[in-house]
């Protein structure tokens, strides 16, 4: 394989695969929802047979893999929790020398497929190395057929930080003739979150968020701070990534602590803890209400970091 499908891939990250595929067998693409792991994994993968797995199913290896299969896709690897299934992933890595795996997962190297990394054999791609540089964003705008100025694309490049999914949603907000502007960036930050709620929250089983009933996520809904919170906090614990920090505090140094409803208590109690929220004028204020959009602004401002 010499070359990647007509993807929208930095050169960059296109040169270290391609020269990583030659002498790695493993590659983990780590990154948030959103950054173009799919998508360059697709690519990579063109003129592979192909046998896609999902670490979240009931089911997840095949007693066989099929004979006429040369890679191995796995998706959702974050899910993959049990040791038994892990060593099963281990042990197909190991053993079947013949075959190349792309592994997707949203968190850090798990500490069972470190023995692979350091036998040089994974090669780890993380979410800088998916964002988009200025030609690469350009390139993708001008292949939609989307001209834009230079002071627009400082903006565009300012604003969303080559964030695939988002130059993606900007592309079609743009695809009118429209120039870029606030509004056009408040539209996309809205649909970004909706697809975050759809792509990322979609599992209901992990208990992040249930939405408003009836199948309904209602993005524009104002919700309470301390709903928020608890989204965040559900987000966080089903990553993997609650902070870890003591500030000292607790939720009884706040004079309103007794507003807070007993749902919310252990996601206030932790994040007050770690310094995440840390309130206004000796306030949680917790019955206050925001917008699910400035929720998913702060999810992304920290699962981006």
């Amino acid at each position: 394989m010499s070359t990647l499908t007509p993807a929208i891939i930095k050169p960059s990250l296109e040169k270290i695969i391609l020269t990583a595929w030659e002498h790695c067998r493993v590659i983990l693409f780590s990154a948030p929802c959103g950054c173009g792991k799919t998508t360059t994994a697709t690519a990579l993968l063109s003129g592979h047979t192909v046998c896609t797995l999902n670490a979240a199913a009931a089911k997840f290896l095949p007693e066989n893999i099929p004979v006429d299969c040369d890679a191995v896709l796995v998706d959702d690897l974050q899910y993959l929790l049990e040791p038994a299934r892990r060593e099963a992933l281990c042990n197909l890595i190991r053993t079947q020398t013949d075959l190349r795996f792309v592994l997707l997962g949203r968190g850090p190297v798990p500490g069972w497929l470190m023995p692979f990394q350091f036998a040089g054999i994974l090669l780890t791609v993380e979410t800088q190395a998916l964002l988009f540089d200025r030609p690469t964003a350009q390139r993708m705008l001008e292949s939609r057929g989307i001209t834009v100025t230079p002071d627009e694309m400082s903006a565009i490049q300012r604003d969303l930080k080559g964030y695939p999914i988002a130059m993606d949603i900007l592309c079609r907000k743009l695809n009118d003739g429209v120039s870029y502007s606030v509004d056009i960036l408040n539209a996309v930050k809205r649909e970004l979150f909706i697809y975050f709620e759809e792509a990322v929250y979609r599992r209901f089983e992990l208990g992040i968020t249930s939405g408003v009933g009836d199948n309904l996520f209602a993005p524009d809904q104002a919700i309470t701070r301390q709903e928020m919170f608890t989204l965040l906090y559900n987000a966080l614990k089903a990553l993997d990534k609650l902070p870890a920090g003591n500030s000292g505090k607790s939720i009884s140094d706040f004079s309103d602590a007794g507003n807070i409803a007993s749902w919310a208590t252990d996601a206030m109690t932790a994040l007050v803890k770690a310094g995440t929220v840390t309130g206004n004028d000796g306030a949680l204020n917790p019955r206050a209400t925001t917008t699910r959009a400035e929720m998913a602004q702060v999810l992304y401002n920290l699962l981006g970091k």
